[in-house]
This record gives structure tokens, sequence and C-alpha cells, in this order.
């Protein structure tokens, strides 16, 4: 037995696990030697200590409820975990499992032995192992919770659905879908509520975005429309529907949300808006009118079709601005100076302009510019309608003409010649040049009109009309007054004789025959002229109807005197 005792010892000393063996009383009886490298101390050091002397308080409950087991002979089937005290005050974690040595041993006061294990670095790697899982638990509840926050009070509707499209989670959809409360859409495929022309191209697109983690899609999409009982659907749902703008992020692989989140929000008056806009942009393509706006540097914004194709523009408008070529000179010198100062003060400016084309025609437009204020008051852009007034302008000069002309020979007529008569009394009365009237009464006319008839009668006064512009200067004003009667208004005459040469060039013109129905006729003229002289005027500047007047009782004085004659008036 000394020899198997011997050799058990030694096996016991060569052990990787620390035998120590204690008596009834709970005292250490003996130790091996593994309790130096183990805890730092000395066999014989540790005898005679109370086993629990040197368990962790917080351990020595468990370590004492097992121990007294094991004495009971029903020993735990798994070693009992405890922290033991090394001499350095530090402490270490072992595994502890013994054995009730009865009279086996050969100490007298030996009772149980305990082997115990150290496993300090698995038991830490454990500790942390099970911290981070409770870090991680703790975060994920913490996510789970601030992600269900987020979805209850985002101002996006947002729900989570699966790579199917169920409903898994969703919050108060700002009325997208009804009156229906998010439990009663739990569960639902969201495509139910998808307008069946979108439905396909969606299921498309969310089976495309199942294979992409982390990966968002975005989509224009329509949604039933199903209003809240205190809402009424909203006058731009004008086919039904209702527009929604859908971003969907796959979070399939995140624990804490486990599926594909969708932010959705109500565009449908933004669509309509679009809608109403690309109308409104159709109509002014349509436009004959040139419509545009631009920047206040001039860089064009926006021009239409009539626009582009007047300026010659193609494509984007990205660096066209707007020419000073489309103005004549004197109506650019115009908008620089008068009109952009006008839309900077009131914000508007209507007027007619000339512009010319790209083949140098000029045409009148009438235009209607528009200053677009931002909100801090500064002009932010212009705007113009031009429309093509030309053929208005062209019809109301031919109105002009006919009020102010006689149809019959295009000369002016009595009211354009007071006019032009009371302009020229006007600027003579400053620089003392004088103003003749000459009043011309046809001689023998009526009797010609008589025998060859009206027709004959119009065709000569239309030559004499003719005779009588050859006859006087360039700048004098010719007219008939009426019937077979004619009025040269002669200015800037610094005396009475040019005048009067003027007469008698209209006398000698009127004097040469011309054929009439092939016969050779002599139309003659009485004269009679009125004289003013502006400055030199000791009283009031005569008017034209006196001038007339004066004019016109000469002529009869000529008539008195013969055919063909001339007479001044006095005075």
């Amino acid at each position: 037995m000394d020899d198997n005792g011997g050799l058990l010892r030694a096996l016991v000393q060569r052990s990787s696990d620390l035998v120590i063996v204690i008596g009834e009383d709970l005292r250490i009886v003996w130790a091996s030697d593994r309790i130096t490298t183990m805890l730092g101390y000395e066999p014989s050091e540790v005898v005679g200590w109370n086993i629990f002397d040197s368990v962790h308080p917080d351990d020595s409950a468990a370590a004492a409820e097992n121990l007294g087991l094991a004495l009971g002979a029903s020993a735990p089937t798994l070693p009992t975990m405890v922290r033991v005290r090394r001499q350095d005050g530090l402490w270490c974690w072992v595994e502890v499992v013994g054995g009730d040595l009865g009279s086996v041993a050969d100490i007298a006061p030996a009772r149980f032995a305990l082997y115990l294990r150290e496993v300090t670095e698995r038991t830490e790697n454990e500790q942390e192992d099970r911290r981070i899982r409770e870090i991680e638990e703790r975060t994920l509840r913490r996510s789970e919770k601030r992600f269900r926050s987020l979805v209850l009070h985002a101002s996006d509707a947002i729900v989570v659905i699966r790579g199917d499209g169920t409903v898994d989670e969703v919050n108060p959809d700002r009325g997208l879908f009804g009156p229906r409360p998010p439990s009663a859409i739990l569960g639902h495929n969201g495509f139910d509520w998808v307008h069946p022309d979108d439905v396909d191209e969606l299921r498309i697109a969310l089976t495309d975005l199942v294979g992409y983690p982390q990966t968002t899609m975005q989509r224009t999409f329509r949604i039933r429309p199903t209003e809240r009982a205190d809402a009424p659907v909203p006058t731009e749902l004008r086919d039904g529907w209702r527009w929604i703008e859908a971003a969907a992020t796959n979070m399939l692989d995140d624990p804490a949300i486990e599926g594909i989140v969708v932010n959705y929000r109500d565009i449908t008056t933004r669509v309509e808006a679009q809608r109403d806009a690309q109308r409104l942009l159709e109509v002014l393509e349509a436009a004959d009118d040139l419509i545009g706006i631009c920047d206040p540097n001039g860089q064009l914004l926006h021009l239409n079709r009539a626009g582009r194709v007047f300026a010659g523009l193609r494509g984007n408008l990205e660096h066209a601005y707007v020419p000073g070529s489309w103005l004549t000179e004197d109506d650019r010198h115009r908008v620089f100076h008068e009109v952009l100062d006008e839309l900077r003060r009131t914000g508007r400016w209507t007027g007619d302009l000339h512009m010319v084309d790209a083949d140098g025609n000029e045409f009148a437009v009438l235009a209607r510019l528009i200053g677009h204020r931002d909100a801090a008051g500064e002009v932010e852009f212009y705007s113009w309608i031009l429309r093509d007034i030309s053929d208005r302008k062209a019809r109301e000069l031919r109105l002009e003409h006919r009020a102010l002309h006689d149809p019959l020979t295009g000369l002016p007529n009595r009211s354009r010649l007071i006019e032009d008569l009371s302009r020229a009394v006007q600027v003579a009365a400053a620089p003392a040049l004088g103003v003749a009237v000459l009043f011309i009464d046809l001689d023998d006319f009526k009797t010609l009109n008589d025998r060859r008839g009206h027709a004959t009668g119009d065709e000569v006064l239309r030559r004499i009309a003719h005779r009588l512009r050859d006859a006087v200067r360039p700048g004098d004003t010719v007219s008939r007054y009426g019937g077979d009667e004619f009025v040269v208004v002669v200015e800037k005459l610094p005396d009475a004789t040019e005048a009067i040469e003027v007469a008698g060039r209209i006398s000698t013109v009127l004097d040469d025959p011309m054929l009439v129905e092939g016969e050779p006729v002599i139309i003659g003229a009485s004269i009679g002229i009125a004289l003013t002289w502006g400055a030199d005027l000791d009283g009031p500047a005569p008017t034209p109807e006196s001038l007339l007047r004066s004019a016109d009782a000469a002529m009869y004085e000529a008539k008195r005197s013969g055919r063909g004659q001339v007479v001044v008036a006095s005075g």
C-alpha cells in the first residue's frame, strides 16, 4: 500500500488541477503543490484554514450549499464556479468538484477531497461575451423602440413591409389609408391600395429591391383615395386617386427592423400643379405671340416656340440672352432708359414697340411687360408678351389717311389742312419767317365737268393735283379744300416774293394744255394769297381760319380781275 500511496501522491502533485483535502470541520488538512502556481501559497501555509476563508463573499452561499450536498452523498453533477482569493489579493475563477474520502484516506482527519481547476480566462471571456450580448440586446431593444417612435411620429407616412408587400408596421398614415386604424392595415398587402396601372411596375421594382440590402428605391404611383369622415376628397383629386412619392429602403438584414421601410407622402397637389403648368406651357407654346421670361441680366429663362423661331434659337437657353437687335435703335434706347425704369418702379409696362426680324423687316408689337419681385421686393425676373400688331397699325394708318386725305386725289383734306396750317403758324411765330396761304380756284372747271361728265372731271382733278405737287417746293402742303378748290401752304418765307413765285409756277403748270378724251384742254386758276410774318406781327397771330378767309377773299378778287390772275390780300 505504501508504494501505491506514493504513486498516487506523485500523480496528484503532477496534476494540472489543485487538490485540497479538508476535514470534518471544513479546515484544510492537505494541499497539492499546484496551490503555489495557482494561488501563490505554499501547501503548508494553508493547512488549518477554513475552506471558505478564501472564497469570494458573493460565492460563499452557493459553495456551502453544494459542499453540503456533496457531504450528504448528493454531489452536484456540475462543477461549482467560485472566486478564490490569491495571495496577491486578486481573485481567480475556479471550477470545483469534490469527493467524499470516507475511511479510504490515510490521513486521519481527512474527510473530503476538492479538485480545483482555474478557469479565470475562460470565465472572463464568457462574462465579456455575455456582457456584450446584453449590451447588444439592450441596444437592439433601444433601436427597436427608437425606430417605432420615429415611425409613429414621422411627418411622412411610413410603413414597413415584407418582401411580398405585406404590411408589418405602420405609423399614423396621415389619412392616406382613410379612417382605418393602423391595426386594420397590418397584415394586409400594400398593393391592395395601389392603382391597377401601377401595380405591375411596383411589384417588379420591389422584387429587384429585395436582392439589394441597404439600397433605396424611389417611385411615384397612385393609391386608392379613402377620405376621412370629417374631410371630403380634395377637389384636386380630379381622377379619384392620390399621387404618392415613396422611397423604399431594404432593411431586411437589420435585426431591429427586418423589413423594407417605405417613406411616402401625398404629392397630389404638386402633380396636379405640374399638370396645370404643363397645360399652360402647351398653350404658350402654341401661341403666335412672342412670350418669354428673363432674369434681370437678360439671361433667357423661357422662350416659347414663336419666340425661338423669331430669335433663331434652337435647343436649350442656357447661354442665350435677350439681344438688343430685336428692337429698332430708337426703341432699344427707349426700353433701357424708360421702360425698365417704369418696370422697376411700378412692376408693369404696356405700350407699342418696333422690332426687327431676321430678314431686317420692321414691324410693330403691343408689348406687355411685368417685373416679378422676390420676397425682399427685388425684381427676380421679367416676363413679356409681344403681339404683332402690324396689320392693326396698317389699318389704323389707312383709317387715319382716309380721315385726313381726299379720297379722289390723295391730297390732305380740309381737316388736315387746318392741322398743318395751325402748326405752321405756331412755328413761324418765333423765327420771324412768313407763312403764305395760296387759295386756288380752277377756271372753267364747272363747264368741263358739266359737258364731259363727273368721271372725266374726277380724272382732270387727279391730274391737277399731280401738277400742283410738282409746282410747289419740297415741304409745302398741297390740299384739296373742296370741289375745284385747292389750298397750298408755303412755309419759312423771308418775304412775299417766294410765295408769289410759287403761285406763278402753279399758274404756268395749269395753263399747260392737257388731253381730255383726245382733245387738248386748258384749265387755268385764280389764286388768292394771304401772308403772316410771325414775330413781326404787332397783334396776336392770325388763326388758320382767318388766313383762309383772307386768301379766299383775295382769290375772288383775282377772279373778278380776269382769268388766271394772282392777288395778294392786303393788310
